[in-house]
């Protein structure tokens, strides 16, 4: 039926048997791919600083989650800082708690320890509030 069709036979069952040939290709395709990418997810609690005027820097206690489907050696990077901030052995899922005083956002990066694979990537932004003035259009003594 195939050979049929790769000769110039066109009939609608070459067709359909050409696009379920095509379609089991492509599913095992993308189940093997499925297979060698597990996903790994990364959580910052809270993301976002807000400093007033001020305000120098952001004090705040983070919470960094992590799950995984497979275990994996696994280490946390703050992106600035060569050493890794917390590393797991053979892992799913992981907690760490992070003191940080920081005028500027930071990106917290969780890699595999063999060879340092980037999995997730994580920014904890600072923003600083700037108070904004209401400018008139108009001088107060301007009546038109």
């Amino acid at each position: 039926m195939f050979c049929n069709f790769l000769l110039g036979e066109f009939t609608i069952s070459n067709y359909k048997a050409v696009l379920v040939f095509i379609s089991a290709l492509v599913h095992a395709t993308l189940a093997g791919a499925d297979a060698a990418l597990t996903p790994t997810s990364l959580e910052l609690t809270p993301k976002l600083c807000v400093l007033s005027s001020k305000e120098p820097v952001c004090d705040s206690l983070i919470d960094i989650k992590w799950a995984r489907e497979s275990p994996l050696l696994l280490c946390l990077f703050d992106k600035e800082i060569a050493s890794p901030l917390r590393c797991w052995q053979e892992q799913t899922r992981g907690e760490f708690q992070y003191q940080l005083d920081t005028d500027h956002s930071l990106t917290f990066q969780l890699r595999k320890q063999q060879d340092n694979t980037l999995l997730a990537s994580e920014v904890y932004q600072v923003i600083r509030a700037q108070a904004q003035y209401r400018q008139r259009r108009r001088k107060p003594w301007n009546f038109f």
